[in-house]
């Protein structure tokens, strides 16, 4: 008897340059972003993720991207305040506070780091979130975060595929001028932006889907199924977390493993194997931090984050960027 298949696999391609921990990895736009970059960073990978903060839209994405390239420093003329805040519609509302000079240095740092990464990262990796977006009325800019003030001064709008496929590639072959051996890999996010409407939210992705289709047909980018994965292959609301849209952390385990496997050769697997061993070594904790035997296990792991460092010494083991 024939077996029957359980699921509906979704295939997936190898990705044009795999990754390697030698290389850095650039990674912009939203959650899924976050969370694949963290995990790239546990893994020992040079990572940088999103710069200006979590941006979800394509446009603010190449706005990021062309305002990195350019070094435009942002000038305190730029900044907006409300009660008593600072900050400015292309970042996130970390960079937020109330010190003016603050923000400044810490958004400038910020578009310097960035500038780094774009010119010398062997990986952009950019993951949408959604074709809606919403201008200022002031000016017609489309802003990345709105930063909590009144509806009423943006206008909601959804971008066509024409636009989504102008900004982000003039963004991509800009940074290609200096950086002509960038590797380029979509994601789409499969996180449903539930706030904008089910209808909404399908159009959104649709759309989205439709332009890095466009993308890779005519400038043979990468791309990586994780929208597909979620929505076709784990068709389920256990692979949801309680909200029921974002991915569970067992959803977010499996797309991560299907990521490794077409992202990295199997040399480079083996070396994320080695460092994830010594992650789960750091993560014990003794119920007597004192006795010989806590003593002992330090100096264990001591011994081998050096032999790692010694093996491997282009990997970091920090956690971060």
């Amino acid at each position: 008897m024939k077996e029957r298949n359980l699921y509906t696999a979704v295939p997936t391609a190898d990705f044009l340059k795999p990754l390697a921990h030698r290389e850095k990895v650039l990674l912009l736009g939203s959650c899924f972003s976050q969370n694949i970059g963290t995990r790239l960073q546990r893994a020992g990978f040079h990572a940088l993720i999103n710069p200006f903060g979590i941006t979800f839209n394509p446009i603010s994405i190449a706005s990021s991207i062309n305002r990195a390239l350019s070094k435009n420093k942002m000038s305190s003329s730029e900044l907006d305040s409300r009660n008593d805040i600072f900050f400015h519609y292309d970042f996130h509302s970390s960079f937020s506070g109330v010190n003016r000079e603050s923000v400044l240095n810490k958004m400038n740092e910020s578009i310097d780091e960035a500038e780094n990464y774009l010119v010398n990262s062997h990986h952009l990796i950019m993951t949408l979130g959604t074709a809606w977006v919403y201008r200022l009325e002031e000016n017609d800019a489309v802003v990345n975060n709105c930063h909590k003030k009144p509806r009423e001064f943006f206008a909601k709008e959804l971008l066509s595929v024409e636009e989504i496929v102008k900004a982000l590639n003039d963004a991509i072959l800009g940074v290609k001028q200096v950086n002509p051996d960038l590797n380029v890999l979509f994601t789409l996010s499969p996180v449903r932006h539930w706030k904008d409407g089910a209808i909404e939210n399908s159009v959104s992705k649709a759309t989205l889907r439709r332009a890095i289709y466009e993308l890779n047909e005519t400038e043979g980018y990468d791309y990586f199924p994780a929208y597909e994965i979620l929505m076709d292959e784990l068709r389920d609301y256990r692979y949801y977390s309680d909200d029921l849209l974002h991915p569970s952390k067992i959803a977010q385990d499996i797309i991560w493993k299907r990521f490794l496997d077409v992202a990295c050769s199997e040399d480079t697997l083996e070396i994320i194997r080695k460092v994830q061993r010594y992650w789960a070594m750091e993560a014990h904790r003794s119920m007597h931090p004192h006795s010989e035997e806590a003593r002992k296990f330090s100096l264990k792991l001591a011994e081998e984050k050096k032999s790692l460092e010694k093996s491997f010494p282009f990997i970091q083991l920090d956690g971060t960027k």
